[in-house]
């Protein structure tokens, strides 16, 4: 049975490996595509983006966008960040023949799952601002949908965001997290069910070398061909830094559940200015969350592999 998926992402480059297996993933309906415009890339060129990406596989899917400003406060990624995301690291894509979806993100949210026979899955890979928007105004989807997969926090681990901002005193947030914490906030909290995949467990899958030699000698599809154009420009520019699959992570476990360990929490958003906001936490009268903590790194390379190449 196929996963009725709806996917709201920022398209930043690990995004790029995760739509790629997601297009070429027989287990998966792509129903719809948004993106998160308060993450890493603009609207347009998120929208283009995702666009091009779909068009490796020549599949047809609703792409829009949602507001571009975090439902409470002005945190965002870094300018040149965001610009380097807009230009796709200067990899190059074949132009779409297909354009930006009629409808606004949160209309086609709503159609999609009030629309669908069965409970759809959502997979969030960026701030949490256009789903927040969603459940707030109609808090009745939440009997609508089966699973929110959202890659996002760290409970035990570092939070990111010295990555790209050294001086920073709040070393337990993270990216996705911080820029709409108080979207973040809503969504942990709507009562939907939701599994959180935060750097916990996305940290513990690094790139290695087997990996890439056997994406390199097993390549045979544009969506193939694309990630490994990605991982080696990825590669170049980290150095001696590890590389990490974030969102690949997330796609993979959104699609094959079975190859995680989880932890039942329940978890807020710290919403206080200050050096915690934007930390998930334990907290008594959160929402209750299941949380992946550990992943079969041999099986995830494997899946990876094989759907890329199928």
């Amino acid at each position: 049975m196929t996963i009725s998926l709806l996917v709201d992402t920022d398209t930043a480059f690990d995004d790029w490996l995760a739509l790629a297996y997601l297009v070429q993933c027989p287990l998966v309906e792509l129903k719809a595509i948004t993106i998160a415009a308060t993450g890493e890339s603009h609207a347009t060129p998120g929208i283009d983006t995702a666009l091009r990406i779909l068009q490796l596989k020549d599949l047809d899917v609703p792409v829009t966008s949602g507001r571009t400003t975090p439902l409470k406060g002005s945190h965002s990624f870094p300018l040149f960040v965001r610009l380097v995301m807009d230009l796709r690291l200067g990899l190059s894509l074949p132009r779409s023949k297909r354009t930006r979806w009629k409808q606004a993100c949160k209309e086609l949210l709503v159609d999609q799952i009030n629309s669908a026979a069965d409970k759809v899955t959502l997979l969030t890979l960026g701030p949490l601002t256009n789903i927040a928007e969603v459940l707030t105004e109609n808090p009745e989807l939440v009997d609508k949908i089966g699973m929110i997969y959202v890659m996002g926090g760290a409970l035990n681990a570092p939070g990111n965001l010295a990555e790209i901002l050294p001086n920073t005193k709040n070393v337990y947030a993270e990216w996705n997290i911080y820029v709409d914490y108080y979207a973040a906030n809503i969504v942990l909290r709507s009562g939907a069910p939701i599994t959180l995949i935060p750097l916990d467990v996305t940290n513990q899958i690094a790139l290695t070398d087997d990996f890439y030699a056997q994406l390199l000698k097993r390549q045979k599809t544009a969506a193939a061909d694309f990630v490994v154009r990605v991982i080696k420009r990825i590669k170049t520019l980290a150095g001696k830094n590890p590389v990490y699959f974030w969102d690949l992570v997330a796609a993979v476990i959104t699609t094959r559940p079975d190859l995680g360990s989880y932890e039942m929490h329940r978890l807020g958003v710290v919403q206080d200015e200050g050096s915690t906001i934007g930390r998930v936490v334990e907290d008594e009268s959160g929402g209750l969350v299941r949380v992946c903590t550990a992943l079969d790194q041999t099986a995830f390379e494997e899946i990876v592999l094989t759907t890329l190449n199928a």
